[in-house]
């Protein structure tokens, strides 16, 4: 399976509103600065969308962010069901999840991956360094 993909992007927080909409707060690009490191993050969260052929019907999805070879979340989709077969057509598959008190030590780069079916994708990064008009001489 080729045509899997996997969109997201980091945030401080996902909010799921009265009226149904979901409102991601404190989006992140491609990277993060911190005034000091080591630091503990109070929460990071990752909102994330799935894409795969209407015609797959997936039985095992999952959701992981790592810092290099540590896992540091996973997130299992269970139950999933999509909708009637339709040869050409893709279905999107959205969520997120939050990481609360996330500790990083150093600079790092956490990534976000999805294997659907034995089928790894590598989705968004985020850098996380020291902000260099922090440091004093």
């Amino acid at each position: 399976m080729d045509d899997i993909s996997l969109y997201g992007l980091f945030c401080d927080d996902i909010r799921q509103e009265i009226s149904g909409k979901v409102s991601l707060i404190g989006m992140y690009g491609t990277h993060m600065y911190v005034p000091v490191m080591p630091i503990k993050l109070p929460k990071l969260c990752v909102h994330f969308s799935l894409r795969f052929p209407l015609v797959h019907k997936p039985v095992d999805i999952a959701v992981t962010v790592k810092n290099g070879d540590r896992q540091i979340h996973e997130v299992k989709v269970e139950g999933y069901q999509n909708g009637e077969s339709i040869e050409g057509a893709m279905q999107e598959l959205n969520g997120g999840f939050d990481m609360p008190f996330l500790e990083i030590d150093e600079p790092t780069t956490l990534i976000v991956t999805a294997s659907v079916d034995g089928v790894e994708v590598t989705g968004p990064c985020l850098a996380i360094g020291e902000d260099p008009s922090s440091k004093q001489d």
